[in-house]
């Protein structure tokens, strides 16, 4: 199951069953997935089908109705069900996208965002649930970095500070280590605290939090270090803190 919901190892096979003349994407989710997880995978398949025939729109409701059963399942799994999370990440950047290109197509209509305002409202959803959880701490994390990512999108930062003071409320119950998380996850969060900081002014702790971003992503992944920087180096500079030489 894991490997046919690998987007990157079980996409071009799943692709091939969906062939004309193949199997439906129920039958071969059910095959694969059994009872519990046979109509996500289901529904996925369908997700790539409507992708390789170009209907965003279907695409998208696909899309969110998977992530709903998935992020249910996940919540239902019993412990911390971190195996479940790559998938939650891949499916809300999918959805993410999807709604962003279609919302583009639409940029001269009165309804402009209107996708990614509905991923948004699913988002909350998910939001609320998560934050009774307190074994899927990976998921909470990532959904409120979803939001924060959209809020800035839409302009609506002022909705951060809710969202932000929420979270705050929940970490800090059992104590929070962000290196006890996914690093996609966890500078993907501290990313967007940090650059919220920096749109409230908080240049400190917007410091803190971006520094943190930086020195756990990855070497390689430069565009997103890039983006880090953008935020944290004037950050610095206005607090008279400066890069050693080399540094």
């Amino acid at each position: 199951l894991v490997y046919l919901m690998d987007p990157v190892r079980g996409g071009k096979s799943l692709l091939t069953e969906l062939q004309p003349g193949g199997r439906s994407p129920q039958d071969f989710g059910t095959q694969q997935g059994g009872p519990v997880y046979g109509e996500v995978l289901g529904l996925y398949l369908a997700c790539l089908q409507s992708r390789a025939d170009r209907e965003g729109v279907r695409e998208l409701e696909q899309l969110c109705t998977c992530l709903k059963m998935w992020v249910q399942r996940y919540i239902d799994t019993e412990g911390s069900g971190l195996w479940m999370t790559p998938f939650v990440v891949y499916l809300c950047t999918m959805a993410r996208r999807t709604a962003i290109q279609l919302d583009q197509a639409k940029r001269s209509e009165a309804t402009s965002d209107a996708y990614l305002k509905k991923l948004v409202e699913i988002h909350r959803e998910f939001f609320q649930k998560l934050n009774k959880e307190r074994t899927k701490r990976a998921g909470h994390v990532w959904i409120c970095s979803e939001l924060l990512r959209a809020y800035f999108k839409l302009g609506q930062i002022s909705q951060c500070s809710f969202l932000l003071t929420a979270m705050s409320q929940s970490l800090n119950k059992d104590g929070f280590n962000p290196t006890d998380l996914p690093k996609a996850i966890s500078v993907t969060f501290f990313f967007y605290w940090g650059k919220h900081c920096v749109f409230t002014h908080n240049l400190r702790d917007a410091d803190e939090k971006l520094t943190w971003a930086f020195n756990n992503c990855p070497s390689k992944s430069k565009f997103n270090r890039r983006k880090i920087l953008l935020y944290l180096v004037p950050c610095k500079l206005r607090l008279f803190v400066f890069f050693p030489p080399g540094g």
